[in-house]
């Protein structure tokens, strides 16, 4: 074309796109070789480190060449890991690192003054919101809503410290994290860096209760996407699910014991209402935990989890029993880790009051801001840790998010409580495996069962009085989920799950 017409000036479009692509390829290729994310490392005698690991997968943008439908997509795998920095007040020197000995008498598990206290005062701060008064007719306030009992528990547990700003690095990644051996090595390579998990217990309060009706409850709500939910496929949706569910169960049982003079729910006959007085109680540890989090209250946390714990193999989660065990025999050996703690009781990135957990943390700024943040096609285990080297995150959101409050169905589902607390066989409770007096007494005795189960494996693997013995460790003290045809109506496809997201 230009010999024919050589005055005409001509711009090969795609030849210049491709020049320009190829380009920026290689000065991309080039910031990621020079990237050194261990140059971003504070160094000190009062910086603590909490390292933390987790699984990343990436998987292939396109199919390869042929039938398309003969193959499916490669996915890449790794192991993330990131390291949360505290600037102390203090020398870490300066804290003693005196080792207390465990024994028999050592009650790490079940509940405890603090665990009583939040138990205690959550009870208190729903019937000061429902305003319940008896002269002589029953009068109760209708304008509690999940938003002001929420806020009300935070500013209960506020504390004068703050916690720390931490200062996040993303590191060099590991490699298969399906593999014991590259796992080990991930862990080791922090020694050369430096040169030296509250969605179970969702979880555990859904398996336990799913066959006494929870899903019902659920569904009055508005949920659609049961087996999401009892998956704890997104986690803030499922806590705001749970945290309707807990204020309706409670709002219920104070009305109605108030209407009915029961001074002592244990000691009622109603089996319906001593039932779902227990999922308040222990859901009541499930928000102290939440609200030590937020609040960055260490002593709430932990005091909330331990009593929270004997709940874990109830549901038959024995891995998160057994690592439960471990976690709070080390806390309770090691004072140290402790008192260190109390500087870092949570991962503050964002704002005052805005705390995370550190595996929430993790999730949020590590495995999220990776795969939203990795450019072009990652076909390679090595291609997929050079991107994950160069990442950093430095821009966090600090808006807050517009929470629906659900006043009506909340409130209805209220009123059907109180009504399925007054009558036999209601609607709420129909096809319920887990309604009989088996299951009413296996609910009640499962609490101490279970905790003797904990305090078994502390006695074989932290005291090493007995012989490891795992029989029986894997079995529940619970109903499988009951599969009433109303339930099995309601699960939809993974298609449909984005309403549940926006619903909650």
């Amino acid at each position: 074309m230009s010999l024919g017409f050589k005055e005409t000036k001509i711009w090969l479009i795609r030849m210049l796109t491709n020049h320009t692509k190829c380009w920026e390829y290689i000065l991309e290729k080039n910031r990621i070789d020079v990237e050194e994310p261990t140059l971003r490392l504070l160094k000190g005698s009062n910086i603590w480190n909490a390292c933390v690991i987790d699984n990343i997968d990436i998987k292939e943008k396109t199919f390869s060449y042929g039938n398309i439908y003969d193959v499916t997509h490669s996915s890449v795998h790794a192991t993330l890991r990131l390291v949360f920095q505290f600037q102390l007040p203090i020398d870490i020197t300066s804290i003693s690192n005196n080792i207390i000995e465990l024994n028999e008498e050592s009650q790490l598990f079940g509940y405890n003054q603090i665990s009583n206290k939040i138990i205690n005062t959550l009870k208190n701060i729903l019937k000061e919101s429902l305003n319940i008064s008896k002269n002589p007719d029953l009068f109760f306030s209708r304008k509690t809503n999940i938003e002001i009992i929420n806020q009300k528990i935070i500013d209960t547990y506020k504390i004068s410290s703050k916690c720390i700003p931490a200062h996040l690095v993303i590191l060099e990644a590991g490699g298969n994290p399906n593999n014991d051996m590259e796992i080990f090595e991930a862990c080791e390579k922090y020694y050369k860096d430096f040169g030296i998990d509250d969605e179970n217990m969702c979880n555990t309060l859904l398996t336990i209760f799913s066959s006494y009706g929870i899903y019902n409850l659920a569904s009055e709500l508005g949920v659609n996407f049961l087996d999401k939910l009892k998956q704890v496929v997104n986690y803030r949706s499922t806590c705001q699910v749970l945290d309707l569910i807990w204020l309706a169960v409670g709002c219920a049982v104070q009305i109605f014991v108030e209407k009915n003079d029961i001074t002592n729910v244990f000691n009622s006959k109603n089996d319906i209402l001593k039932v779902w007085f227990h999922f308040f109680i222990w859901g009541e540890l499930w928000k102290g935990h939440r609200a030590g989090i937020r609040t960055g209250d260490i002593k709430l946390q932990i005091q909330c989890f331990s009593a929270f714990s004997p709940l874990f193999p109830v549901a038959g989660k024995l891995n998160y029993a057994h690592s439960s065990v471990h976690f709070l025999s080390i806390l309770a050996k090691y004072p140290r880790l402790q008192f260190l703690m109390n500087y870092a009781r949570s991962v503050n990135l964002t704002r005052d009051r805005h705390y995370f957990a550190f595996d929430k943390a993790l999730k949020t700024f590590g495995v999220k801001f990776i795969k939203e943040n990795i450019t072009g096609n990652i076909v390679s285990e090595d291609n997929l840790k050079r991107h994950i080297k160069s990442a950093q995150n430095n821009v966090i959101s600090k808006t807050d998010r517009a929470v629906k409050t659900h006043y009506e169905v909340l409130w209805n589902l209220i009123d059907k409580l109180i009504e399925a607390f007054q009558v036999n066989n209601h609607e709420l409770f129909q096809n319920c495996l887990g309604c009989t007096l088996f299951g009413f007494q296996r609910l009640y005795k499962c609490y101490e069962t279970d905790k003797q189960r904990l305090t078994k494996i502390f006695r074989q693997e932290i005291l090493k009085l007995e012989t490891i013995d795992t029989t029986g460790r894997r079995s529940k003290d619970t109903h499988p989920l009951c599969k009433s045809p109303e339930i099995c109506h309601m699960i939809m496809s993974d298609e449909n799950f984005s309403r549940f997201k926006n619903s909650f």
